[in-house]
């Protein structure tokens, strides 16, 4: 989705939501990237991991990241800022680290 001018926050926020729901619930990586422009780009923080561009993204989504989370592996959103044309959240997430999640660094010892 391409925020324009008359994009209003609450519709950014239920094309979001839509987007995390399709990530983290139904683990649909079709859904996730209609959620998404052609000049889709996604990074990782954490581990500098991610990709830019459509095909990119897809298959950065298929290979690392949607559907290869822990099963207990449960975000919430703590707070939520809405701009004209963003949303920041600030998520805390909670999982067992029993399976390799190359996107989130392995906690130290």
């Amino acid at each position: 989705m391409t925020a324009g001018a008359n994009t209003s926050p609450a519709e950014l926020e239920r094309v979001w939501d839509l987007h995390t729901n399709s990530e983290f619930v139904t683990l649909d990586v079709d859904a996730t990237m209609a959620t998404m422009t052609d000049d889709a780009q996604v990074l990782h923080v954490p581990t500098a991991m991610g990709a830019r561009g459509r095909q990119a993204v897809r298959d950065f989504y298929r290979r690392w990241f949607v559907g290869h989370n822990p099963r207990d592996f449960s975000p919430t959103t703590l707070t939520r800022t809405t701009g004209p044309n963003r949303i920041v959240d600030e998520m805390l997430v909670s999982f067992t680290h029993d399976t390799p999640v190359p996107w989130i660094p392995m906690p130290l010892p």
